[in-house]
């Protein structure tokens, strides 16, 4: 297989960086490391490809934005990221009933802030940025924890913030999957309960039948995905299968999926675009 180029980061890999650098090194391509302070990113440092080796770039957001900023529009880097396209607000229109927090509604944080204190404090609520970027992690807001949550976020600067609030469902547990030209590639059980830390299982049928629903053949005129690639975080709620998000695939964590799987199903996707010369 063609040789490739990989810009890769532990936000995403976590303690599973390591053996992620040796997964990519096993199949052939260069890996660089990028530390995970990028404040003073040097991205003319960056190996990012050519024509022949192209590079694929997993990090943070703000890696992920600083190449994106940094270099002219090119086959040669693919990133599989845009803080366009992962609205909440857009994504749940493509979920449609799947979403497990369909019945949402959208604030300035500020406003929010209001309304929760005023009408929604005896309340559990889920609540989460609208933007693709996730200036914060998705979060449950109970009367017991709502004030310092509120301190911090605010503290962030983040009062304008548009966020998406929800009533509270419990869940079980949690899937992601990663969806690679349209086609589920890789998966790992990532939640179960309030807890991490468990032996990840397989996944219950009525997971795996909801994901096939998002397996699409690109000219399929209902598609509406924000890209042909991505991460679908599937739960059980109460029996039943719900999306609890979509988030951009560079830039999401593995957890425990197979990484050379992953790793080889997004070359064979990239080729089969024809981004680079075979």
């Amino acid at each position: 297989m063609t040789e490739f180029s990989w810009i890769i980061q532990r936000p995403v890999f976590d303690t599973r960086l390591d053996e992620a650098k040796a997964a990519l090194e096993s199949l052939g391509d260069n890996v660089t490391v990028c530390p995970s302070n990028t404040l003073d990113l040097d991205t003319e440092a960056l190996d990012l490809g050519s024509p022949l080796k192209p590079c694929v770039v997993m990090g943070s957001f703000y890696l992920c934005k600083s190449i994106l900023e940094a270099i002219e529009p090119s086959d040669n880097v693919i990133i599989f990221y845009s803080d366009k396209k992962y609205h909440y607000t857009e994504t749940a229109e493509f979920l449609g009933d799947h979403a497990l927090n369909n019945e949402y509604s959208l604030l300035p944080l500020f406003e929010f802030e209001k309304r929760y204190h005023e009408t929604l404090k005896n309340t559990k609520m889920f609540f989460r940025p609208n933007s693709g970027l996730k200036t914060f992690s998705g979060s449950i807001l109970t009367p017991e924890t709502y004030q310092s949550e509120f301190i911090m976020l605010n503290n962030w600067g983040l009062r304008n913030e548009l966020v998406v609030y929800s009533p509270y469902k419990e869940i079980d547990l949690e899937y992601r999957f990663w969806i690679v030209g349209n086609k589920m590639r890789a998966y790992s059980e990532y939640k179960r309960g309030m807890g991490y830390e468990f032996e990840p299982s397989e996944p219950p049928q009525e997971v795996l039948d909801l994901v096939s629903e998002f397996e699409f053949e690109e000219e399929d005129p209902v598609y509406l995905a924000p890209d042909n690639s991505y991460v679908l975080d599937v739960c059980m709620s109460e029996g039943t299968a719900f999306v609890v998000e979509i988030n951009a695939l560079s830039t999401s964590g593995v957890y425990w999926c197979d990484l050379e799987k992953l790793f080889t199903a997004i070359k064979e996707r990239l080729l089969f675009e024809s981004l680079i010369s075979l």
